[in-house]
């Protein structure tokens, strides 16, 4: 890249938040569908405002048909597991990737979950072997994410019942991170890492998440002027205000630049996120029929969304448990409604 254009992407990063029309939000929660059911769906999917969702990829389809939709059997929860997956793996599902005919959701991701304790065991980060398997893993999904004309990886990074980031010799996790990159800028040179937090979780949990800034240095290192890491500063999934929500973008910006040992690649390839919550405390103190009792009412969620995008560099992304906007029967009308206004109507 020429130095003028060097200067050009740099500028992009800092000038800041984007204009409102090229904001996106995206939906990840328990409502994910899978790739079957997106292909049979995807026309009523468009109807909900979003611009994109998280879509999961079945290991095992006949047992996903009959109910067996856990963690375990979703390829995202798998990269970094003892299996090696390739593209005739996943060859059905860039088949059901392909059918729909988008038009406004363009920022579909594949999730992955490289933390989970069941997948993860007797992975260490100085084991070649299972790091090729590692590595033919994440290819398989980043190649179907660009197969399938998807924008890229929605990387969830916390740790259910493992702790992959806690330790490891820093230089080593840094060069994992980086090989990681590498393999993924071979297969998809535009790519769009979707975290659900970045450099913010290691400011948030500096003991679990101790090597997760040297693994996102590698990362960075690998990465091409076109890919991009975004911070979906997950902290912030009950901001409300829009005090709360420029600390949040100081957060990203400056706090979370400060523990990376390469800040020129994070001002160039870093941008900034947030993550709304929007049953936020969980099913349990959600009422849909109350909604004036919900942490997030729907004026509340207007205008946190509305802080939300203006504060974020190009993506939010809205979580829940309770409220199903897919397969659930729909988001209620009110936070529909709240969503669209948030949003310019």
């Amino acid at each position: 890249m020429t130095r003028a254009a060097s200067i050009v992407a740099l500028a992009v990063v800092l000038a800041g938040p984007a204009g409102a029309a090229e904001k996106k939000l995206v939906y990840y929660g328990w409502d994910v569908r899978d790739t079957a059911w997106v292909a049979a769906h995807w026309q009523e999917m468009e109807r909900q405002p979003f611009d994109g969702v998280a879509v999961s990829v079945a290991v095992d389809r006949v047992a996903w048909a009959r109910g067996r939709t856990d963690t375990t059997n979703q390829l995202g929860w798998n990269v970094f597991g003892a299996r090696a997956f390739g593209p005739d793996d996943v060859a059905l599902a860039l088949a059901d990737l392909r059918r729909p005919r988008w038009t406004r959701f363009t920022e579909n991701f594949l999730p992955v979950c490289p933390s989970a304790d069941a997948e993860l065991r007797g992975f260490a980060w100085d084991d070649d072997a299972r790091w090729r398997v590692v590595l033919g893993n994440w290819r398989t999904v980043v190649g179907l994410a660009r197969a399938a004309g998807l924008r890229g990886i929605l990387l969830d990074p916390e740790g259910y019942g493992a702790r992959l980031f806690a330790t490891g010799a820093p230089e080593l996790v840094r060069r994992r991170g980086r090989e990681l990159m590498a393999a993924a800028q071979e297969v998809y040179p535009d790519l769009t890492v979707l975290t659900l937090e970045a450099y913010s979780l290691a400011l948030r949990d500096p003991q679990d998440y101790a090597r997760y800034p040297a693994f996102l240095d590698g990362m960075l290192e690998a990465a091409g002027p076109s890919t991009r890491v975004v911070d979906g500063f997950e902290d912030g999934a009950g901001y409300r205000t829009p005090a709360e929500f420029a600390a949040g973008r100081r957060d990203v910006r400056e706090r979370g630049q400060a523990l990376s040992a390469v800040p020129e690649l994070y001002r160039r390839s870093v941008a900034v996120g947030f993550g709304l919550w929007l049953d936020h405390g969980g099913p349990a103190r959600w009422s849909a029929d109350a909604p004036e009792r919900n942490y997030f009412t729907p004026a509340a969620l207007e205008t946190a969304l509305r802080e939300a995008l203006a504060a974020s560099d190009r993506y939010v992304w809205l979580y829940s448990q309770a409220p199903r906007p897919f397969a659930g029967g729909g988001l209620p009308d009110a936070y529909r409604a709240a969503i669209v206004a948030a949003r310019g109507g």
